[in-house]
Order: C-alpha cells, then structure tokens, then sequence
C-alpha cells in the first residue's frame, strides 16, 4: 500500500497576514501598553520567578535520601531473592543518583545472578 501527501494549493488553511494586520488594537499588542503597565508587568514577573522556589540544597538531600530509600528496599528485596523486584528499585534510585556506585555494583551484581551478563557489563561500565 502506498501512501501520498496531498499536495493540494488550492486547499491552503493557513490566515493570510493582511487579516491579522487589520486589527492594530489586539490584546497581545505591546505598542499600547503604557510605561507604568510595563514597569507592573516586570514586576509581577519577577515575583513569579522568586516564589516558591527550594533552594539546590535542598532538592539535592531530598533526591539524595530517596534514592538511599530504595536502595534499602531494594536491599531488603534481594536478600529475600527477589532479583527482579530489588532490580527496579535500584533502577529508581539509580534515576535519582546516577553516579552512585555501589548500586551500579549491586545492579551489576543482580544481573549477573539473573544470567544477564551483558547488561551486568554495561552496569558495571
């Protein structure tokens, strides 16, 4: 089965320029806004932008201790056997903390108990 574009110019959808250019007085247009809205509008953007906002440090001890929660689950998980269910865990922590290497080791480690030699490999790399 062979598929075509239409190629069809008389079946244009797209507005022509001169349409959009005869309403001047738009809502979006910047040329009306006045000196004291720009200035309001500045700064209710700078607002925006210091609200609400966790400093790094923060964000990074939490991503920190959530990954060291499921490495402990998935610790837990592989001391039972549970391979598979462990190795996601990991996968999860290791999301949060690529660079951990101890779960890079026991990732690898896993793997090779599943028979996955390969990917223990490239774990392990």
């Amino acid at each position: 089965m062979k598929l075509t574009w239409n190629k069809n110019k008389s079946n244009n959808k797209k507005r022509s320029r001169e349409a959009i250019a005869s309403y001047p007085n738009l809502p979006f247009d910047l040329q009306d806004l006045s000196h004291d809205d720009m200035q309001l509008q500045n700064q209710e953007h700078a607002h925006s932008q210091h609200q609400d906002k966790p400093s790094a440090d923060a964000l990074d001890s939490d991503f920190k201790q959530l990954a060291q929660s499921f490495q402990a689950q998935g610790n837990k998980l592989a001391e039972d056997g549970k391979y598979r269910e462990a190795l996601g865990k990991w996968e999860t922590a290791l999301n949060l903390m690529p660079e951990n290497a101890v779960l890079l080791e026991q990732k690898a480690q896993v793997l090779l108990e599943l028979g996955d030699a390969w990917g223990a490999l490239k774990a392990a790399t």
